[in-house]
């Protein structure tokens, strides 16, 4: 009896690639093989956030013994940005943050460059800056970018730069002043949340080569080849197709590998080399000092609430300080405008979300990490004005929150979804009662939080996803994709599709290296919510490839197409019987000419809108969080005993997968909610490794873990699923301070909830004094 395979579709698959990462065969920055005439890179970075500066002693080091090639900002005046070009590649005369690379050279080996870079001597003549959003804004404060008008890309960004203003939007609906006049009762609180450091396992490098015709290749480690190639290709004045990158394994990127950071500098200095390939591969510490932060935010939010318990008025403005360069951070501010103002149909609305420059690092938004900070704000005024209301938490939420039908944008109306069904379950998971009695044993007191979140999937008008499947006798199945497998999953999604369409083993398939030479020098591919773009471009390329297969043999066998089908690596006939292992077909073909290559590509291309957010938006991911804390009254000190953390993501093709996610987002959310911190003293940042930067480890694990799916199918998603990665994170910072609030009485409104804030607040209280809306 002929049977199609078991629906792999929905069931747990594995991840492809963890043979090669176990066994150490993957290639991460640092292990690319190029022999002896490979040449190591170095930079020389300011340690001051504002200054004059000259370079001596510069010629003494290009003549170093060992040194193959110096640059300084005098030899390469290049400016570095995708949408606004506000970075240079090397600081010339003027230092606009600490971390600003001054110099790159290439040696024969690492401690010749080195020592070619300690022989540099750079005179600093200081000038004063601002550091924080406050000092930004204030009057007659000093100018981050004075020459701002005069850059490429100016006219994409509604800035001041009179006013250390990089970029503003504003969404609104409704008229929330008329409506906040006329609420039953209204809240304002402000919120704050410090930068961060994105710290994936693996620090940014690379090797880059010129070539014989003057072209470079560059093997890097990045979530985004096309944006880079792009990126360097314009900051160098060369032409995309004369620029080649091939990525690598990533380890880890949580978007601090999508923009270009040191990776201009290694093709700048490639091609001073000769021909001879060079190494770049940054230290722990020079990611700290150098590499993108996360911006800061200063949230001031406003709610209003009618006499139903309806909130009909909400204002909000999200000012985030992105330092030197706002360029990575737009497309997160179109979500954050977005997102704004919670899942909750909120009939008038007012979000204002602001850029503001600062002589600290350039910013770029981690893994959703903006729209978790923007619920952090949201979602603990929400409990508070229940509270006030003397309604519960939840039912609060349940009468309010986003529902199927709901047309909140004018050209978005928003899909079924599992809202609900996350907070809910994420409730029940921990026991949460909205009336339960604040818990004390002792010095400890203890309590439980819920909160729940939206995040924009959006896709750029101008951006497209590329599939090709090839099937022939030598590698069976060969699959090229501009995708990028940063640890999320993408391959094993990839294998798990094509082996379901067309019913072949799993080993069969594999998925080439991401490679800029297989597409058009002017493609731009997308980046982010890759089930979504890629499954859709591969649903299509499978289909046609299936197509392709079944005529060819329905051609030598004389049969109807209609009667053929694949299964289990074998054509067959559901009429005659008739079998061919797909093996055999491959290798030997049918008939007398050579073996067939069957060959085909899909393409996913977003709808050609006007480039609104809201035009961009594909569908919202939306996530649910319930936590219980322990809290030490006397020293501040926070255990999480519980996190259950909920996600509706349509369908879960792996639903391991999905689990191991989330499993990841609570502990990462956990770590970004009581522990990190990127610190500066006077724009200098001092948290430079992970002893000064503590990320939570399995010591940090709550006693109870939660993860939730929730599947309520995406009409347009592949097999109705919806991405998960980028938006896991958001609405958990804020249920475990809203649990923190109910184990205390004090409520904490800045990112990090530290012990020490929670001491303070504590003493405060005690004291009788209010605390502050954010300290």
């Amino acid at each position: 009896m002929i049977t199609r395979k078991l629906h792999i579709i929905g069931k747990p698959f594995p991840l492809v690639e963890a043979q090669k990462k176990l066994t150490g065969v993957s290639c991460y920055a640092g292990d690319e093989p190029f022999g002896p005439e490979l040449l190591h890179a170095r930079i020389l970075f300011s340690h001051r956030p504002r200054a004059r500066f000259r370079l001596r002693h510069v010629k003494a080091a290009r003549n170093h013994a060992g040194v193959a090639a110096l640059l300084t900002g005098q030899e390469l005046k290049a400016r570095l940005g995708a949408v606004i070009e506000d970075r240079t590649l090397l600081a010339v005369d003027e230092i606009s943050y600490a971390g600003q690379p001054l110099a790159v050279v290439a040696a024969e080996s690492p401690e010749a460059a080195l020592a070619a870079l300690a022989m540099i001597r750079v005179e600093y003549e200081e000038m004063p800056g601002v550091f924080d959003i406050e000092r930004a804004l204030a009057p007659n404060a000093p100018l981050v970018h004075p020459d701002m008008a005069d850059y490429r890309g100016f006219d994409q960004v509604d800035a001041a730069p009179e006013r250390n203003i990089a970029h503003r939007l504003t969404f609104r609906r409704g008229h929330a002043d008329e409506a906040m006049a006329n609420a039953r009762l209204t809240l304002e609180r402000t919120f704050t949340a410090a930068p961060l450091q994105h710290a994936p396992m693996e620090t940014h490098g690379g090797v880059a080569q010129k070539q014989p015709d003057g072209g470079l290749t560059l093997w890097l480690h990045t979530q985004a080849p096309f944006l880079q190639r792009q990126v360097i290709a314009k900051a160098l004045r060369m032409s995309p197709r004369d620029l080649r990158i091939i990525t690598q394994c990533v380890g880890g990127s949580f978007g601090s590998k999508v923009h270009v950071s040191v990776e201009g500098l290694l093709a700048a200095i490639a091609r001073e080399t000769d021909g001879r390939p060079v190494r770049l591969h940054l230290t722990r510490e020079e990611e700290f000092q150098a590499i993108f932060m996360t911006p800061a935010m200063k949230a001031r939010v406003k709610m209003g609430l009618d006499e139903q318990g309806r909130i009909v008025a909400m204002q909000a403005v999200y000012d985030w300080n992105v330092g030197a360069s706002v360029d990575a951070f737009l497309l997160e501010m179109q979500r954050l405008v977005m997102a704004g103002s919670g899942p909750y149909a909120i009939p008038n609305v007012d979000i204002q979300v602001n850029a503001i420059y600062t002589h600290l690092l350039p910013a770029a938004p981690m893994r959703g990490l903006s729209i978790a900070q923007a619920h952090w704000a949201v979602e603990q005024l929400v409990d508070e004005l229940a509270e006030l209301a003397g309604l519960s938490p939840l039912t609060l939420r349940q009468w309010n929150l986003v529902k199927g039908g709901d047309q909140l944008f004018p050209a978005f109306t928003m899909h079924a979804n599992g809202l609900e069904s996350c907070i809910l379950e994420t409730a029940q998971a921990i026991g949460w009662q909205p009336h339960a009695p604040q818990e004390r044993s002792g010095s400890v007191g203890r309590g439980k939080g819920v909160a729940m979140g939206w995040s924009p999937i959006m896709v750029s008008p101008h951006c497209k996803s590329r599939a090709t499947i090839q099937c022939d006798g030598e590698n069976l199945c060969s699959v090229i994709v501009d995708g990028v497998d940063v640890g999320q999953g993408y391959y094993a999604f990839i294998t798990q599709l094509i082996a379901f369409e067309l019913n072949l083993p799993i080993e069969w398939i594999t998925v080439q290296p991401t490679d800029t030479a297989n597409y058009d020098p002017e493609w731009q591919a997308i980046y982010t919510n890759l089930l979504w773009s890629t499954g859709r471009a591969l649903l299509q390329a499978a289909a046609a490839l299936k197509a392709q297969i079944l005529s060819y043999v329905s051609e030598m066998w004389e049969e109807p197409v209609t009667n053929l089908d694949i299964v289990e690596g074998e054509v067959i006939s559901y009429a005659t019987k008739r079998r061919l292992p797909m093996l055999t077909l491959l290798r030997e073909g049918l008939g007398d000419g050579p073996p067939p290559v069957f060959r085909a590509t899909g393409v996913y291309e977003a709808p050609d809108r006007n480039p609104s957010p809201d035009s961009m938006l594909q569908s919202f991911a939306t996530t649910g969080y319930a936590a219980e804390v322990a809290v030490n009254l006397e020293t501040g000190d926070v255990t999480v005993l519980q996190l259950a953390g909920a996600a509706d993501v349509g369908h879960a093709i792996n639903p391991e997968g999905v689990k191991a996610q989330l499993k990841g987002g609570i502990i990462q959310s956990i770590s970004q909610t009581l522990l990190e911190e990127l610190r500066f003293e006077d724009g200098v940042p001092v948290t430079t490794d992970f002893m000064k930067y503590p990320i939570a480890t399995t010591a940090d694990m709550p006693q109870q873990l939660h993860p939730i799916v929730v599947e309520i199918p995406q009409s347009r998603g592949p097999y109705g699923a919806r991405d998960l990665s980028n938006h896991v994170l958001v609405g958990a910072s804020a249920a475990i301070g809203n649990a923190v609030y109910r184990a205390t009485g004090v409520r904490i409104r800045a990112l990090p909830i530290t012990a020490q804030r929670i001491f303070d607040a504590l003493q405060a209280q005690k004291r009788g004094e209010n605390a502050p809306d954010a300290d």
